[in-house]
Order: C-alpha cells, then sequence, then structure tokens
C-alpha cells in the first residue's frame, strides 16, 4: 500500500465498494428472477393442472349424471346423448391438456393410468346410452351397475390423486421458493456485511497510510520552525505521493543543512582570514617603516659597496692566473686516470674468463657426482637381486632334500630321481656360494662408491668456494673499475669546472663594473623607495581597520547560526 499512488487507493476503495453492491444487486436480481420462474411455473403449470383436473371432475360428474338422465327419462335419449357426446369431447381436450402441462414432472405413471380410466370411462357411457335405447331404462341401469360404476370411481379416485399430487408439489414449490427467498436474503445480508467489512478495513488502512506519512512530515517540519535541521532518519521508501513528499522534504532539509555547514565553515573562515588580515596588514604597516629605514641604510651601504667591488676587481685577476694553472693539473690527472681504466677493464676481463673456467670444472664434478651415485644405486640394486639369487639357492637345496627324502621312500624305483636330486643340491649348493661371492664384491664396489662420492662432493664443494673466491675478485675488480671511471669522470668534470670558472671569472670583472655603476643608480632610487614605503603603511593601516570591521559582523553570523541545529 506505501507504493500506490493515493489516486489509485481511493480507486481501490470506490471498486470495491462498487463490486459490493454489484454483488449484491445482481445476488438480488437473480433471486428475484428464480423466484419470478418459481411462481409462473407453479401458476402456468400446478395451477392450470389444478383448474384442469377440477373442470375435468366436473365434465365426468356431468357425463355421469347424462346417464342418469336417459335412465330416468327415455324419451331424451336423443337430446342428451348430443349433450353427452360433446362433453366427452369437452373432457377429452381438457385432458389433453392437462398431459401436456404434466409431462415430465414425476407423475406420467399416474397420468398414463388416469388415461386408461378415462378410456374405460368414455366407452362405458356411451353403453348405458346404448342399453336404454335397446333395453330400455332396466337394461341401462344394468349396463351401468356393470361397467359404468366402477370405471366412474376409479376415474374420480385417479383425478382427485392428480389433483392432490398437483396442490402437494404447487406447496413444494411454494416452500421451496420462500426458503430459497430466505437463502438469498441470507446471503445478500452476508454479502453486504463482508462488503462493509472489507470497505472499512480497506478504510482504515487507507486513513493509517494518509495519517502515518503526514504525522511524519508534521513533526519534521515541527524541527525545522524550531530551527533543527539535523537529519537523523533516512528517506522515505514510499512510492506514493506522500513518499515523494517526504524524499522532497528530506532533500531539502539535507541540501539546507548543508547549506548552513558551508555558510558557518565560511564565516569561520572569514572571521580567522579577516583576523590574519589585520595582523598581516599591522605587521605590513610596521615593516613599511622598518623598510624605509632599511632603505636609508642601504644607501649608506651602497656607497660602501663600491670601495669593495674595486679591491674585488684586482683580487678576481689573481683568481683567474689560478684557476688556469688547476686546469692543466686536471688536464694530467684525466689522462692517468684513463689508463688505469683501462687496466682494469683488462684485469676484469681475466678474471671474467677463469670464472667460466671454474664454472664449468665445477658442473664437470657435478655430473662425474651424479654418474657416480647412480652406480651406487645399481649396485645396490645388484645386491637386491643376488640377495634373491641367495634366497632361491637357499629353497632350491631344501627342494632337493626333500626329494632325496622321497627317493629314498621309494626304494629301487626312486633311485634314479635320487641322483638327479643330489646334483639339484650340488647346483644350489654352488649358486649359494656364487651369490655369496657376488655379494662380497658389491659391497666393496657400494663401499669404494661411497668413497668416490665423498670424495667428489669434497671437490665439488673445493670448486664452489674457488668459483665464489674468484668470482669476488672479479666484483672487486669491477668495483675498481666504476671508480676509476668515477674518478675520471669526476676530474674530466672539474676540468670543465674550472674552464667555467676561468671564464666566469672574466665575466664577473666585468659584472663588477656594471654593479659600479648600478650601486650609484640603486642610490638615487632608494629616496623614491622611502616615500612609497610611507604610502604603504598608511594604506596597510587602512586595510586593518576594515578587515577588524568584517571580523566583527562574521562574528554576528556565527551567533545567528547558533540557534540553527544542523
Amino acid at each position: 500500500m506505501d507504493n500506490v499512488k493515493v489516486s489509485y487507493k481511493i480507486l481501490i476503495m470506490v471498486i470495491i465498494a462498487a463490486v459490493g453492491m454489484a454483488i449484491v444487486g445482481v445476488r438480488g436480481a437473480v433471486s428475484i428472477q428464480n423466484a419470478n420462474e418459481q411462481m409462473a411455473r407453479m401458476y402456468e403449470d400446478d395451477m392450470r393442472s389444478v383448474e384442469l383436473l377440477g373442470q375435468a371432475c366436473e365434465k365426468m360428474r356431468t357425463i355421469q349424471v347424462r346417464s342418469m338422465q336417459v335412465i330416468a327419462d327415455a324419451s331424451r335419449l336423443e337430446e342428451l346423448s348430443k349433450s353427452q357426446a360433446k362433453d366427452i369431447d369437452d373432457m377429452e381436450a381438457l385432458l389433453g391438456e392437462y398431459a401436456s402441462l404434466a409431462a415430465g414432472d414425476g407423475n406420467d405413471a399416474a397420468v398414463q393410468e388416469m388415461m386408461g380410466y378415462w378410456a374405460s370411462f368414455r366407452r362405458s357411457m356411451p353403453a348405458v346410452m346404448s342399453a336404454v335405447k335397446s333395453g330400455g331404462s332396466e337394461a341401462g341401469i344394468a349396463e351401468y351397475d356393470r361397467a359404468a360404476r366402477q370405471d366412474t370411481v376409479k376415474l374420480r379416485d385417479s383425478l382427485t390423486a392428480l389433483s392432490n399430487a398437483t396442490r402437494d408439489a404447487a406447496f413444494e414449490a411454494n416452500q421451496q421458493n420462500a426458503a430459497d427467498g430466505q437463502s438469498a436474503i441470507t446471503l445478500m445480508l452476508i454479502t453486504t456485511v463482508v462488503c462493509m467489512i472489507i470497505q472499512l478495513g480497506f478504510s482504515w488502512k487507507l486513513i493509517n497510510a494518509i495519517k502515518q506519512p503526514l504525522g511524519i512530515m508534521l513533526h519534521v517540519c515541527d524541527k525545522l520552525s524550531k530551527g533543527n535541521f539535523m537529519v537523523k532518519t533516512a528517506p522515505s521508501d514510499r512510492g506514493d505521493e506522500f513518499g515523494d513528499v517526504q524524499r522532497g522534504l528530506y532533500d531539502m532539509t539535507l541540501a539546507v543543512s548543508k547549506l548552513l555547514k558551508n555558510f558557518s565553515r565560511t564565516t569561520e573562515q572569514i572571521a580567522a582570514s579577516s583576523q590574519q588580515l589585520n595582523s598581516s596588514s599591522m605587521e605590513s604597516a610596521n615593516a613599511a617603516t622598518a623598510v624605509a629605514q632599511s632603505v636609508a641604510d642601504a644607501a649608506t651601504v651602497v656607497i660602501q659597496q663600491q670601495g669593495s667591488v674595486d679591491s674585488g676587481t684586482h683580487s678576481i685577476a689573481a683568481i683567474t692566473e689560478s684557476v688556469e694553472g688547476i686546469s692543466r693539473e686536471a688536464a694530467e690527472v684525466s689522462a692517468n686516470a684513463e689508463q688505469a681504466a683501462e687496466k682494469a677493464s683488462s684485469g676484469n676481463g681475466v678474471v671474467g674468463a677463469s670464472v667460466s673456467q671454474i664454472q664449468s670444472v665445477e658442473e664437470t664434478v657435478r655430473l662425474t657426482a651424479e654418474l657416480v651415485d647412480k652406480l651406487g644405486e645399481r649396485s645396490q640394486e645388484i645386491g637386491a637381486i643376488v640377495d634373491t639369487i641367495s634366497d632361491l639357492a637357499g629353497q632350491t637345496n631344501l627342494l632337493a632334500l626333500n626329494a632325496a627324502i622321497e627317493a629314498a621312500r621309494a626304494g629301487e624305483q626312486g633311485r634314479g630321481f635320487a641322483v638327479v636330486a643330489e646334483e639339484v643340491r650340488k647346483l644350489a649348493e654352488q649358486s649359494g656360494m656364487a651369490a655369496q661371492q657376488i655379494a662380497g664384491l658389491i659391497g666393496s664396489i657400494q663401499e669404494d662408491t661411497g668413497k668416490a662420492v665423498d670424495s667428489m662432493n669434497s671437490g665439488r664443494d673445493a670448486v664452489a668456494k674457488g668459483a665464489e673466491s674468484v668470482e669476488g675478485l672479479r666484483q672487486v675488480f669491477e668495483e675498481i673499475n666504476v671508480l676509476v671511471v668515477q674518478v675520471s669522470d669526476k676530474i674530466n668534470h672539474m676540468s670543465r669546472s674550472v674552464a667555467a670558472v676561468a671564464r666566469q671569472a672574466e665575466g664577473i670583472t666585468s659584472q663588477m663594473n656594471e654593479i659600479d655603476k648600478g650601486a650609484k643608480h640603486v642610490a638615487d632610487n632608494m629616496q623614491s623607495i622611502s616615500a612609497a614605503t610611507e604610502q604603504q603603511s598608511a594604506s596597510a593601516q587602512e586595510v586593518a581597520s576594515a578587515s577588524d570591521a568584517l571580523a566583527r559582523q562574521a562574528q554576528e553570523v556565527q551567533e545567528n547560526l547558533q540557534k540553527f541545529q544542523f
């Protein structure tokens, strides 16, 4: 709900009310329509059926009366026969209409039974007329008692039963209609109550959704009216208009707070700057006064400087001669340094070749040591194989002994097998002795190999130490070469510097003459500078007064800003 626009919230509330009213209206209209249909069916079917059955009963009695009248007065036979025939046709039409109305209402069997009774009745009553016509009243009474009476009772009872059933159906339909009406009323009431509850709940939620953000905004506005611009809450995440207003109020508060902070810092800076400006202006005034005094002193010094310049000119001439001598000696030292650099470079090359040869020897010793190590490993593998052969010889000897024992048990038949077993035993003993000799030789080889490995390791260590020593010697030669090159560079640089000094000494001589001329010009300008300095001192005092006023105004602004919280 917080992210729904207020217009949409009101529209939802209106839609809920409209839907509730539509449900109630549609339900009421459907209930009324059902009641009307049931009333129409009850009137058109049930009541019409009762009416038709009542008229049929009257016609049945009329037909019966016609027959009784003929029995009582045979002279009226023709008249009454025509009337009875017409009544029979009318009753046939009434029963046909009733049968069409009653079709499909659950009484089809009773209707068929009634129509059967009616067929018998419509045959028996004209038969009474025929009996009276042929045999008189007694014959008519006999025919009536024979069939017409029983057919009349059956038809009457059937019509009465159908009429009662139709009335019962109409009563049940009325009861059902009343029950449906009451159910419709109850459902409409429940629907109305539910819609009202939903409407009230949504209205309450809508009121809270409007009231809560308004309360927050009023609280914020009250704090702002009291000068409190400190932002302590996060911006609203609502998506409606109140969320937009809250975020706008939050942004405005944040912007005003930032503005006040910047304004406060600016006023503090203005106050501090005005104080510094005041101090600087006072210092400038004092400095201007001091400058005026210094200018007067400088004029005196300039006059004294002219005499010093003359003495300096003579001294520079002597310096120029000394610099030329130093330049010649520096050229000789530079030549000697270049020769030393060449010797050091040659020695470095020889040492480098020695280092390469020693490294080659070290690599050869390392490879030889690896080969000796592998030889020791192979001798150990051979020793393991010899141990296996010795074990096999022992097992073969044991098998030969067992074979000799079995041959002895076999007697004469096992003598040949015993000879073979003896030969196998001898071969096994010889194999065992040979294996022991090989094991001894392998042990000696392993011992000699170990000594060779130790010797190789010692030689490799000695070669490595020699390589390190030669490498250190090479580094020393490189350092000597670097130092010699540096000395040569410095001597060359010194030669160039001496030449530059000589050139500068000549320039200084000419500049001394210019300084002498300038000193005279400076003395003339000192008086003008003294007057300008006094004017600057007066301006600095005016600036000090203005900065003091600016500091007071900044203090007043800071006092006003203290009324706000930001």
